[in-house]
């Protein structure tokens, strides 16, 4: 896909985390969530039916390009696992652009 074919996602944050760490992802979530209501959040635990019948490497590529802004949790966990380095990378990317 190229950059000119994305769909825009209408994500204010989305949150990029090792299982591992998903207590603290839950944590940014609900204080996220509460603090801005009305916040649009991508959050993997929370929305795994998005990913239902989408390549998931497009998807994220999409997402982590697209959302206004993006929390990663660096952990040694998210440094050693192979899709989170994915992310990350495309992370990375989005920032070189931005």
């Amino acid at each position: 896909m190229t950059k000119r074919e994305k769909t825009i996602f209408t994500c204010d944050f989305a949150i990029s985390y090792a299982g591992e760490d998903k207590e603290i992802a839950d944590g940014i979530y609900n204080t996220l969530k509460e603090k801005y209501q009305d916040f649009n959040i991508f959050y993997a635990s929370r929305d795994r039916n998005k990913l239902i019948g989408n390549d998931g490497e497009e998807f994220f590529e999409n997402l982590f390009n697209t959302a206004k802004q993006v929390i990663v949790i660096l952990s040694e966990s998210y440094k050693k696992k192979e899709w989170t380095r994915y992310e990350w990378d495309i992370i990375k990317e989005r920032n070189k652009e931005n």
